[in-house]
């Protein structure tokens, strides 16, 4: 009796199916104009719906931007375009994704924007869905827009001035016979040097006066041994040359011109008033220890 029992036990297999879902804990919708940054959305959750009309034209271009936050991110994101005035559906875009966010710009230059082109108001719906979601979400005229067309401006034909006519409405004037007043007479260079001589002169007078004045008061003279004239000479002629380099840069030369020359007779002006000066300073330091 046990091994008939056992010959008649069989398996039972037992097979199941199990589908987890979920949904949209939040959503929220945005709209702007595309010249504002995106701080200028104005955002509204579902289900609340935007009161305001917003305007597209071919110039003004609008945003649409859809946050939404769940486990799963939605598969499907459907945009629709209803007519106002018929109820029919015009158009239906899918924004693109960009992170979180999903994006659509309406622009009525672009031919997939060609059914929005016509005049009116038209209701926007949005439907979000997936397949693990427990239900979709069909927002119902979330926002409405109002296409419009940009009129051109009307041309004046009393300020319209034409360019290329064949007899011209104006006669030329007589030609303006211009007078000038003569040149005043300028002074010449002779004169102007003649001038700066006796203005030099004049200045140059008082202080060599001075100066002869405080050596004479002090009892001050300055004298030299045989040894030091001709460096004391040489000092003297280089100094001249200075004064003569600098009287030239004033009258002819450029800067380029006198500062070549003036360095070349600074050299020699500043060695041999170095041994002046020198062979002066020996002379005190020898006459003090006689």
């Amino acid at each position: 009796g046990g091994s008939a029992g056992g010959a008649g036990a069989g398996v039972i297999g037992v097979s199941t199916t199990v589908k987890v879902t979920t949904s949209l804990s939040k959503t929220v919708f945005g709209v702007a104009y595309a010249k504002k940054a995106d701080d200028g959305y104005y955002r509204v959750p579902y289900p609340e719906r935007i009161v305001d009309t917003y305007e597209v034209s071919p110039t003004q271009k609008l945003k649409f931007e859809i946050q939404t936050r769940s486990l799963q991110r939605p598969r499907h994101i459907s945009i629709e375009f209803v007519a106002d005035a018929s109820g029919a559906s015009v158009l239906q875009m899918t924004p693109k994704a960009r992170q979180q966010k999903y994006a659509l710009t309406i622009d009525l230059n672009k031919e997939v924007f060609a059914a929005l082109r016509a005049e009116g108001t038209y209701s926007v719906n949005v439907v979000i869905g997936d397949a693990l979601y427990r239900e979709c979400v069909t927002w119902t005229q979330v926002v409405r827009i109002a296409c419009i067309e940009e009129e051109e401006d009307a041309v004046d034909e009393h300020d319209y001035e034409p360019v290329n006519d064949e007899v011209p409405t104006w006669t030329p004037k007589a030609a303006i016979a211009h007078t000038f007043a003569e040149a005043d007479a300028e002074a010449t260079s002779q004169s102007a040097l003649l001038f700066a001589l006796v203005f030099c002169g004049v200045v140059a007078l008082p202080l060599l006066y001075f100066l002869y004045f405080v050596f004479a008061s002090m009892g001050i003279s300055l004298v030299f041994d045989r040894e030091t004239q001709l460096c004391s000479l040489s000092f003297i002629l280089a100094l001249c040359a200075i004064g003569g380099v600098l009287f030239m840069f004033w009258w002819q030369w450029n800067i380029f011109e006198a500062g070549a020359w003036l360095s070349m007779v600074s050299a020699p002006a500043l060695w041999f008033g170095y041994t002046v000066l020198k062979m002066h300073l020996k002379n005190r330091i020898n006459s003090k220890q006689e």
